[in-house]
């Protein structure tokens, strides 16, 4: 396992404090080897590229909450990640909750993803997906 300094440790851990739930925290290990995620936007829809997981899913929650707004509809396309894990789909479930509270609009497709769906099961979090393909 690469070392990492103690600052990334503890960003990964905050975000697991705030997205998962208590009986998920216990028995975490934390393994930094990640892949480079990659978002792309075109009109109004970011598509996600690589892993998803708990040290880089704040990459994209900051990248997301900038473009969101009352205004304009924002894609979230994640057929393209090859990977999804438990901190990263709460992640997305927060991400969605936030979009409604503040009246954003947010489609979040990819929900065919057979790469990210049996998580998305386990943690019961595929309700934030849009029914229709765009």
């Amino acid at each position: 396992m690469p070392t990492s300094n103690p600052t990334q440790i503890e960003l990964i851990k905050q975000i697991n404090n705030r997205y998962l739930p208590c009986n998920l925290k216990k028995n975490l290990t934390y393994n930094l080897k990640t892949m480079a995620l990659q978002i792309t936007e075109t009109r109004g829809m970011f598509s996600v590229f690589g892993e998803l997981n708990s040290a880089n899913a704040n990459i994209l929650a900051r990248h997301m909450q900038r473009f969101l707004s009352k205004s304009d509809p924002v894609i979230l396309n994640l057929e393209r990640v090859r990977k999804l894990d438990v901190t990263a789909a709460h992640m997305l479930r927060e991400m969605y909750y936030s979009a409604m509270r503040d009246n954003s609009v947010l489609s979040i497709v990819g929900l065919s993803n057979s790469n990210i769906l049996g998580v998305l099961q386990k943690t019961k979090t595929s309700f934030i997906f849009s029914d229709d393909r765009i």
